[in-house]
């Protein structure tokens, strides 16, 4: 959630743009047999921009612009999800697997989320003996090539997945956490919370926190609090994989001026499916650098399952509308390239959306990601371009109407540009 880069990472990234990332961490997730240049090229062509391709001493980094509309690509997995359908290569996620467990983790902690409106989804789960200490070299120097810097091996396993799942996480002292509990709720007016970068916040009752049985010790999907911040001498931690309301965590982040990756992440929107994945990862990862015990099971409060949506597309509204002949199993082929299981049914794809996907509500959708992965550049441009003339229609004439008589009554009018 409130990742500790908040405190010590860089500079959360401006609007619709920059996402670092390795080479070397990229190529986990699928072969690529291009060069950073080549490639930042050819992810130019399917519509991410690249701003720039910076070297380091042991590393290739690509700087690439990410719209709004995708923030599964402000995560490595997301970027290799890309590149995989576009070379038609193979996706290689992490393999979890079975992570080794000791006790309940319903015994050790509880769980309450009393603004479902505001948190969607939020998952906890609880590793004891842990050591807290210096990260190994190969994830410093993945950190610090995407401009993260290094603080200990716990907060950097959160920071790591959070640029790997593009999932933002938090980890809590849990021996610091009062009363063992998590409560989701929103602040009581005049509450205060002292943020891991020592910022004194005095919260309203329009503030989403995470609390434990007496305090608030979080700000939802901003920043942590200094109070149970993982440290030195922390020997067990209750790590938070959540989703949280993109408004409300940008209005609260703006209204107390903190930024970060995190609030970055959670207002443009993370999977709903993969909070639980990103937490287990990071346990995953914990147990290997800090060693301990994992509690077993999670603690899931999730008030509205997500349900998976289908979308069709006519192959001929394909072609019309792109001005080019596709094969149906080609525009079928492309799809399927990008998880969304299309099978041919009565002429027409019907595709199912993938969770990291939200941003593919229509039939247009689909045809823009064919138009994407075929190339842009085999879109015939004609040489002629002619536009039907049509008298002035009854709504045009009603607005001009209205215009001129609020003009003459002193009103001003603002004509701004569309998103």
């Amino acid at each position: 959630m409130v990742g500790s880069s908040g405190r010590r990472g860089r500079n959360p990234p401006a609007q619709g743009a920059d996402m670092k990332v390795s080479l070397n961490w990229l190529t986990d997730y699928v072969e690529i047999p291009l060069s950073a240049a080549e490639l930042g090229e050819r992810l130019m062509h399917i519509g991410i921009n690249l701003e720039e391709v910076l070297e380091t001493d042991t590393d290739m980094v690509l700087d690439l612009e990410v719209t709004s509309n995708r923030p599964d690509c402000l995560g490595h997995l997301g970027v290799a999800r890309e590149v995989a359908a576009m070379l038609g290569t193979a996706f290689r996620p992490p393999v979890l697997g079975k992570l080794p467990t000791k006790g309940k983790v319903s015994e050790l902690a509880a769980l309450e989320v009393q603004a479902p409106d505001l948190c969607p989804r939020y998952t906890a789960r609880v590793l004891r003996g842990v050591k807290v200490g210096p990260s190994p070299q190969w994830m410093v120097e993945r950190l610090e090539a995407v401009g993260l810097r290094s603080i200990n091996n716990i907060v950097d396993v959160t920071n790591y997945v959070m640029m790997e799942y593009s999932q933002p996480l938090h980890s809590f002292d849990y021996d610091k956490l009062a009363g063992r509990k998590i409560v989701v709720r929103r602040a009581r007016d005049g509450e205060l919370l002292v943020s891991i970068d020592q910022t004194k916040c005095r919260l309203t009752p329009e503030t989403l926190v995470i609390a434990d049985a007496e305090k608030p010790v979080a700000i939802a999907g901003v920043m942590g609090g200094l109070n149970t911040e993982v440290g030195e001498t922390t020997t067990a931690v209750l790590i938070e994989s959540a989703q949280f309301d993109p408004l409300s965590v940008r209005r609260t982040s703006r209204g107390l001026q903190l930024m970060s990756e995190s609030n970055y992440r959670f207002e443009r929107g993370v999977d709903p499916v993969r909070v639980d994945e990103a937490g287990l990862r990071a346990c995953q990862l914990i147990l290997e650098l800090a060693g301990g015990e994992l509690a077993g099971g999670v603690l899931d409060a999730w008030a509205a399952p997500w349900r998976q949506p289908t979308v069709t597309l006519r192959p001929q509204r394909c072609d019309a509308l792109l001005g080019m002949a596709i094969p149906p199993e080609r525009q079928a082929e492309l799809l399927g390239r990008l998880g969304l299981e299309p099978r041919l049914d009565d002429g027409k794809i019907v595709c199912k959306i993938p969770s990291h996907r939200g941003d593919l509500t229509r039939e247009v959708d689909l045809i823009e990601e064919i138009a994407r992965l075929e190339g842009y550049d085999k879109i015939p441009v004609g040489s002629r371009v002619t536009h039907a003339v049509r008298p002035m229609g009854l709504p045009t004439r009603v607005r001009r109407a209205v215009g001129q008589a609020l003009s003459g009554a002193g009103f001003d009018e603002a004509q701004t540009y569309t998103f």
